[in-house]
């Protein structure tokens, strides 16, 4: 879970950086219920500044998280399956399963 922490969102009460939207069931998961809050994008850039991106991408990063966070990426036309071949893995199943 280390290289996952620079991109994603969201920060737990044990410092665990995840998705905001998907913070309460990993917390469920693991049975450690904590309580999470919504960073704004000038901290996440900044923690992006201090682990040593340069600010302007760090800026771009951060506001890009922050409009993904607000369903700017929702897409229901079904493009990736179709180029997939498959249907896709919704990311609450692939926490679920990454956790077990």
């Amino acid at each position: 879970m280390q290289s996952l922490k620079l991109f994603l969102y969201g920060k737990n009460t044990n410092g665990v950086r995840i998705f905001f939207s998907h913070a309460r069931q990993v917390d469920h998961k693991l049975k450690k219920p904590k309580r999470t809050q919504k960073n704004p994008k000038e901290e996440f850039a900044a923690l992006l500044v201090n682990i040593g991106l340069p600010e302007g991408f760090a800026g771009a990063l951060a506001d890009a998280e922050d409009h993904a966070s607000r369903g700017w990426l929702e897409d229901n036309s079904q493009t990736l399956s179709q180029l997939l071949g498959r249907n896709t893995t919704p990311l609450s199943k692939s926490i679920s399963e990454a956790l077990q």
